[in-house]
């Protein structure tokens, strides 16, 4: 009883404190603080409005009042940073070929017009701009414009480079970047840890998973943006009649684990800015993985309060084991105390005996008085 009394008041105490900070965060972490607060982003430069990730699409969607502009980033041969969501450029120019492996003067005009895959049946019609741009040229464009900008690759010298244009154009405040592999967000804040990070998809589910056990309160955040799709948004992209019922619980179920309002108020108090994409993810992996950690870390608490009545058992016999060997040496200490005290009586009573000079073997000839001896 005295186990499951205190497995239950060390759950208690876990679930209180991490309700408290949950709605406190502030009392055990710092809040981040930024210099900007984005509403509105254009993914790709507002890849449904002009050619994505040119220089036109940045100019219309700022003179729209867009407060964050979000592109992507690739090295090309001659080491250029190079704005482009692609690796390859088949499907945006026709050529068959990674950038990687051509010079920027090399790099062919995008088509003049591209499908944009966020959204069913809608094709982009472009202008005269079709040029794939400099990172650098973006930056001196739009100097106090935020940036989200996505690593593509994962190159030590496209982040140096990409890290070293933030820090000429003194933008390190309004830049944020990093990928969905969280080993190159990593190298992103071992580069330069000034400039905001965003959350990969690893840190994303370690989230979910922390939020659901309870633990998010307690652990520390190093990530100031959170980006994540919006499940739901898969069923204005597909048709519906390919969409099955196992598919729209999949899409419900994923839409239920990450849509809470209480997980981004959450984060908002610890200065966290998130934000919803629109975009087409492998909904029944991410699901099936989400669900996987949640259930991992269940069984983990579980065999952790196992392990814990356990001990809690094992530590209470010894203590009983260490209670009864104090009591037998109490015990014994006692006894031997009394049979001294008994011997050391006799042999006070016995001095009387002690100036006879008679033979010890002979009693009848003493004239010691034995009946006070005995």
């Amino acid at each position: 009883m005295s186990a499951a009394m205190y497995v239950l008041s060390t759950l208690g105490g876990f679930v209180l404190s991490s309700a408290l900070l949950f709605k406190c965060p502030n009392l055990l972490h710092n809040k981040k603080k930024q210099s900007f607060r984005s509403r509105h982003i254009s993914h790709r430069g507002g890849a449904g409005e002009n050619l994505e990730n040119t220089m036109a699409a940045f100019r219309h969607a700022v003179q729209l009042g867009t407060e964050m502009l979000e592109l992507d980033c690739h090295l090309t041969k001659d080491e250029q940073v190079v704005v482009s969501h692609d690796s390859n450029l088949k499907r945006t120019t026709g050529l068959n070929k990674d950038i990687g492996n051509l010079t920027f003067r090399e790099l062919p005009l995008y088509h003049c017009k591209l499908h944009v895959s966020f959204k069913k049946d809608c094709v982009c019609v472009g202008g005269k701009d079709r040029s794939i741009p400099l990172l650098s040229e973006v930056f001196e464009a739009f100097p106090d414009t935020p940036i989200n900008i996505d690593i593509k690759v994962d190159s030590d010298v496209l982040i140096q480079k990409v890290s070293d244009l933030v820090k000429k154009f003194n933008r390190q405040d309004i830049t944020v970047w990093g990928n969905v592999s969280d080993h190159i967000v990593k190298k992103c804040y071992s580069m330069n840890p000034q400039i905001p990070i965003l959350f990969s998809q690893q840190r994303v589910l370690l989230l979910v998973g922390l939020f659901y056990t309870g633990l998010l309160p307690f652990y520390p955040l190093r990530e100031q943006f959170l980006e994540i799709p919006m499940p739901t948004i898969n069923l204005k992209l597909t048709d519906p009649n390919k969409i099955s019922r196992t598919q729209r619980f999949t899409i419900w179920l994923t839409d239920a684990l990450l849509m809470r309002k209480s997980l981004f108020e959450h984060l908002k108090a610890r200065g966290i800015q998130w934000c919803l994409i629109v975009m087409i993810v492998t909904i029944v992996i991410v699901m099936i993985v989400i669900v996987t950690i949640v259930i991992a870390i269940g069984m983990i608490v579980i065999m952790i309060i196992e392990i814990m009545v356990v001990i809690i058992r094992i530590v209470m016999i010894v203590i009983v084991i260490i209670m009864i060997v104090i009591l037998m040496v109490v015990i014994i200490v006692i006894v031997m105390s009394v049979m001294i005290v008994i011997i050391v009586i006799v042999v006070i009573d016995c001095d009387d005996c002690d100036n006879c000079d008679c033979d010890d073997l002979d009693y009848d000839e003493c004239d010691c008085d034995y009946d006070n001896y005995d």
